[in-house]
């Protein structure tokens, strides 16, 4: 999963993360649907630092993303408003930088944040 690819895990919570799987499913702090799509990012608290990557907006089933209390930096990237379905966003207690993206906005479904 490209997600993966511009954050570092110092604690190795993501060393089950094998980005050649095609079934991210069995990964650790990660929810499926029955049909095997990505619904949940739970990783909150791990110490993940590094950026959000702007492929976060190709998860497009995806209802729940915890990532607070952790180090991530940089933008939150706009392509996060391509998540129609997101419910649940928690950012807090990270390193973020700049502007909100306006295209938060788009999040009709978000009901935590």
């Amino acid at each position: 999963m490209a997600v993966k690819s511009r954050m570092r895990d110092e604690k190795g919570v993501m060393a089950g993360w094998d980005i050649n799987s095609v079934d991210p499913c069995t990964w650790s702090m990660v929810a499926c649907s029955p049909d095997g799509f990505v619904v949940s990012l739970q990783m909150a608290n791990n110490g993940l630092s590094g950026a959000l990557s702007p492929s976060i907006g190709n998860l497009s089933y995806l209802q729940t993303m915890l990532l607070q209390n952790n180090r991530i930096s940089g933008e939150i990237p706009p392509e996060i408003g391509k998540l129609a379905n997101l419910k649940a966003l928690d950012l807090s207690g990270n390193q973020f930088i700049g502007e909100i993206p306006n295209s938060l906005g788009q999040l009709t479904q978000l009901n935590y944040l």
